[in-house]
């Protein structure tokens, strides 16, 4: 399902100078559960990156096994693919940079206490020890 999606995206868009990443633009007015609740989210290596805007209009998901990102915000698609496990944690960090922080859920207890619970962001990293588990070829930053 996402991937039948992404193929959608039929031609690049946008490249980093450096040559780090591509991304994809593409306009189709939906809403962001054909991303949440496709079959293949889970097993195709999808995972929410909770923010303060999510909303149906709005989301955004990282894929650390494809190095890729995915937005969408009112019908905009973005969909960006890193050519290095590097470029991939570099838009890590500034898509941590720029979002603000958003929450998995919020409880209440018996004394009327709200207590937030937020997603950990650190696990979007693509990590030495993941990194070299995987066998890429690429370098980790130090």
């Amino acid at each position: 399902m996402i991937a039948d999606l992404l193929l959608k995206f039929d031609k690049q868009t946008r490249q980093a100078k450096d040559g780090s990443y591509v991304i994809f633009d593409r306009f189709w007015p939906s809403e962001r559960y054909v991303i949440d609740f496709a079959p293949d989210f889970s097993s195709g290596g999808w995972e929410q990156f909770d923010t303060s805007q999510d909303a149906a209009y709005f989301g955004v998901w990282c894929n650390k096994r494809q190095r890729q990102t995915l937005s969408y915000s009112e019908g905009d698609w973005c969909w960006c693919k890193y050519a290095s496990t590097a470029a991939y944690n570099v838009g890590i960090r500034e898509m941590i940079e720029f979002h603000g922080e958003g929450f998995v859920c919020k409880a209440l207890d018996k004394e009327g206490r709200w207590t937030e619970y937020r997603q950990d962001r650190q696990r979007f990293y693509i990590t030495e020890k993941q990194f070299f588990t995987k066998g890429a070829s690429d370098a980790i930053p130090k």
